[in-house]
Parts: structure tokens; C-alpha cells; sequence
């Protein structure tokens, strides 16, 4: 089966794992942030049903966790239908060997995911404020006293999953190069061959072609032959 995607929908499906891979990130976040503000107790479940979780945290939770369990699993498939299709295959192309490749590929990930998951849970944390207490937050969950290691536990968390995220993109980068590459070869000499008998035919024709309908001055016999 051929599957046809167009530019639109390759980068709609990328939109859809990053939103993805940051409504885990947004997950793993608001609980380790909680976790360092509250501790895992008694403190922890009374801020939770304070802050106006109970309604939807079950059901986010399993939303969020699906998404990245969905992730893993169509990155490993991926990897996997690659590792076949490569086997036997020569070395991945140079350029994608180099180690700058996955700190590009890293670099490329982490500052969007980082700030998305940041900009998500400030909008979670104002709608909870809004709807639990009548007044929005602000900017107080990130930057405010109550949680003052909110940014640098976002983005930690944002930098493990990217790193995670970065070297699965680089791998199937990589042997996605080395499958296109085998593949071109593959043509090519199948291109060469038959152009090659194809042209020696034409080339015959050709030549026989001239030296019969050439016409023009000619050298007479030699006297002595007359």
C-alpha cells in the first residue's frame, strides 16, 4: 500500500505529535511542581481539590498519558519498519553522523516545547484560580514566591522529554537517509543499464545513418588503379 501525503498534512501531523508530546510534558510538569510546593501528602490532595482539579485531573491524566504512551508506541513501530527496511544496507549518509545533527535536531525541540508547556500551564493554573476561587491567578504560578521553582522544574522537565524526543527524530532521520540513499542507487543503476543498450542501438542507427546519406566531395581511386 502507497500512502501519498502532501507538505499540509506532514506538517499537521507533526503539530499533532508536538501537541502531544507537550500535553505529557504539561502533565509531568504541574504534578513535579506541585510535588516541590506541596510534598506527596495530605498537602498535596488538599491544594489539589483547592485549586479546582477534581472536576477534570482524572481525565486529563489518562488523555495526557495516552498521548505519550501513543507516542512511544509509533516511535518504536517506526524505528522498527526502518531497522528492516536497512538491514544489509551501507553506513547512514556522513552528515547525519556528525553529532551536531541531534544537537540541531535538539535545539529545533526544546525552546517551542519548553515555552508551550509554560504559556499551557499558566492558562491551566488562571482557569482553575478563575473557577475555583472567582479571580484569575496571573502570573503568579510561574514567577510569584508560591511556586518559585515553577520555570526551572518546566524546564527540566521540557529538556528530558525533548532529549527523548530529539534522538527518536535523529535516529529515524538517519535511517531514513540511508534507505532514500540505497533507493537512488538502486534506480540509478537500473537507469544506467537500460539507457545503456537503449543508446547503443540509437548510436548504431545513427552512424549507419550518416555514412550512407553523407554526401560530399570523396577522393578518386588512385590512378594507377584506373
Amino acid at each position: 500500500m502507497v500512502l501519498l501525503a502532501s507538505k499540509r498534512s506532514f506538517v499537521f501531523l507533526h503539530a499533532v505529535r508536538f501537541g502531544m508530546l507537550a500535553m505529557g510534558g504539561l502533565l509531568i510538569g504541574h504534578q513535579a511542581i506541585y510535588l516541590a510546593q506541596y510534598g506527596d501528602g495530605a498537602a498535596l490532595g488538599q491544594a489539589m481539590t483547592s485549586g479546582g482539579h477534581d472536576g477534570y485531573w482524572t481525565t486529563f491524566t489518562t488523555v495526557a498519558l495516552s498521548s505519550l504512551l501513543l507516542l512511544l508506541l509509533r516511535s518504536a513501530w517506526r524505528l522498527h519498519e526502518l531497522r528492516r527496511d536497512a538491514a544489509g544496507l551501507a553506513p547512514e549518509p556522513r552528515a547525519h553522523r556528525r553529532s551536531g545533527a541531534y544537537a540541531r535536531e535538539l535545539l529545533r525541540l526544546w525552546p517551542p516545547l519548553f515555552g508551550t508547556v509554560a504559556v499551557a500551564y499558566l492558562i491551566q493554573e488562571n482557569v482553575e484560580h478563575l473557577v475555583a476561587q472567582g479571580h484569575p491567578a496571573g502570573f503568579t504560578p510561574l514567577i510569584g514566591t508560591q511556586a518559585p521553582l515553577a520555570l526551572p522544574i518546566l524546564a527540566l522537565v521540557t529538556f528530558a522529554l525533548a532529549v527523548g524526543g530529539a534522538l527518536v527524530r535523529w535516529r529515524i532521520a538517519v535511517l531514513e537517509a540511508r534507505v532514500r540513499a540505497a533507493r537512488a542507487r538502486r534506480r540509478w543503476v537500473v537507469a544506467a543499464d537500460r539507457l545503456h543498450t537503449s543508446w547503443g542501438l540509437v548510436s548504431a542507427i545513427r552512424a549507419t545513418f550518416w555514412s550512407l546519406a553523407r554526401q560530399g566531395p570523396v577522393r578518386a581511386p588512385p590512378s594507377s588503379f584506373a
